[in-house]
């Protein structure tokens, strides 16, 4: 169900604006895939990965293992380094909105409603 949400949302799509690092082991995608199915799988912060089956984990990101918690640090500095954050929440907000999964008629911003003209 969790990738079906992925690919319905476009993750792919908004995962393209980060450039891809040849020869590295896991790309921008793969750890934002991490993070995403540790959420859903209560994996409560970077440091709990530790307690993890790397294995199955990485089933989930299609790879053979998940990423370790030093390599998910040190790839989430180097895409903050890129400064997409922004674009991205925005990208993600508009997929979200467009597909109808928020409520066009009150958008909540950071801590503010505030009616959408998208």
């Amino acid at each position: 169900m969790h990738h079906l949400f992925l690919q319905e949302i476009g993750f792919e799509q908004l995962m393209a604006s980060f450039p891809l690092t040849p020869g590295a082991a896991y790309q921008s995608s793969d750890i934002m895939a991490t993070l995403f199915h540790g959420i859903a799988q209560g994996i409560p912060s970077i440091e709990a990965l530790k307690l993890v089956n790397a294995s199955e984990l990485g089933l989930l990101i299609g790879r053979s293992r998940s990423p370790d918690k030093m390599t998910l640090r040190y790839q989430l500095s180097q895409m903050a380094q890129l400064n997409l954050s922004g674009d991205l929440i925005e990208q993600f907000a508009r997929h979200l909105l467009e597909r109808e999964r928020i409520d066009r008629e009150v958008f909540f911003i950071d801590g503010h409603f505030c009616p959408t003209t998208v």
